[in-house]
């Protein structure tokens, strides 16, 4: 199972900063520090310009001026922090030359960073690590602000990742490419962090909601339409088990990978819509976890080659007990012997390059 924390801002500037003239860099982090250091992958929104230019920005009004030294990365290594957001309102306090050198200095420290960079084709980059127990996932962060639009990047200006909250066809179009971009660069995880809204609001907004849903969406796993007919008129329950036994290369598979476990559907059911969700299962369907330790279906990402997916329907002979999010073995254990029909349907997928 793959452990990513998320530690939302990370300000090192102000009293912070000449609090580390005399703190060790892991003492900011507290008692957080263990927590973090037993995650896989570690996210964090910085912030701060990490920067020795000390002109603060002026082209439009802003109250707070975040600037922590170009040492207080040591703070972010001793939490060993994998990925970072520069995607918000404090990114170019210190104006252009403090998010270059922000970049320059977590570029020397081997933490890699989305939402900002020398121009907007650089700042709507995605960030991707490798990380996991036993086999590698790669986790991509895509970073985007509503906040400063001032501070937007452009073609041949350095600045924010800047996206408007609205449900219009173009601004969806951006954040879908930015999903879809790190999906084609072998991202397993995409992380959406955007840095939006106003302050001191106890509840996002109805179009805010609206707007998180819509990008949900865009990079959520769809479940395919899968429909079935001739269930045995004595079979008191189906199973599915939806798996990928080529993983990770067809041409030398080592691993099969579990995307979907549903059972004690009713023996009624002959259709499983397309982007069905947990609300929308047949009446007392019961779910197994997936590859990714959680429920629901899973969509296909291969590392390499065309993978081959196997639907699995099973009929069975007996209602099964609420086994608690079994694993895929522990559900084909329990289906064990009440078989009395089965079916299955192999779909192809390869993904483009």
């Amino acid at each position: 199972m793959l452990t990513i924390a998320l530690a939302g801002d990370v300000m090192l500037g102000r009293g912070v900063n000449q609090a580390l003239s005399y703190m060790k860099p892991e003492e900011p982090w507290g008692d957080t520090l263990g927590l973090l250091a037993a995650a896989d992958i570690r996210i964090i929104n910085l912030e701060c310009a990490l920067s020795s230019h000390r002109r603060p920005w002026s082209r439009s009004y802003k109250v707070f001026h975040f600037r922590a030294d170009p040492e207080a990365v040591r703070v972010l290594q001793a939490a060993r922090i994998d990925l970072c957001s520069l995607a918000n309102n404090h990114t170019l306090d210190f104006e252009e030359q403090g998010l270059l050198d922000t970049i320059h200095h977590l570029d020397a420290a081997g933490i890699r960073h989305a939402g900002a960079g020398r121009d907007l084709k650089e700042a709507a980059q995605p960030a991707i690590v490798e990380a996991g127990q036993g086999v590698l996932s790669k986790v991509a962060l895509v970073a985007f602000t509503d906040n400063e639009p001032e501070f937007a990047a452009g073609s041949a200006r350095p600045g924010t990742n800047y996206l408007p909250v609205a449900l219009d066809s173009g601004t969806l179009a951006r954040a879908g490419a930015a999903i879809a971009a790190a999906r084609e660069k072998g991202a397993d995880v995409v992380v959406f962090s955007n840095h939006w809204g106003p302050n001191m609001v106890q509840r996002p907004p109805k179009e805010f909601r609206e707007f998180a849903r819509a990008v949900l969406d865009l990079g959520a796993d769809v479940s395919p339409e899968v429909s079935w007919t001739g269930v045995p008129s004595r079979a008191k329950s189906l199973a599915l088990i939806v798996d990928d036994p080529d993983a990770p290369d067809p041409a030398a598979p080592k691993k099969t990978v579990t995307h979907w476990l549903l059972y004690n559907m009713p023996t009624k059911t002959t259709t499983l819509p397309e982007g069905v969700s947990t609300d929308e299962l047949p009446a007392g369907t019961l779910q197994g976890i997936n590859e990714g330790q959680r429920t629901g279906y899973s969509g296909p990402c291969p590392p390499v080659g065309q993978h081959r997916y196997f639907f699995k329907l099973y009929a069975l002979d007996a209602k099964l007990p609420d086994m608690k999010q079994p694993t895929k073995a522990a559900l084909e254990k329990a289906i064990k012997g009440h078989v009395i029909a089965r079916a299955e349907l192999i779909g192809l997928y390869q993904k483009q390059r």
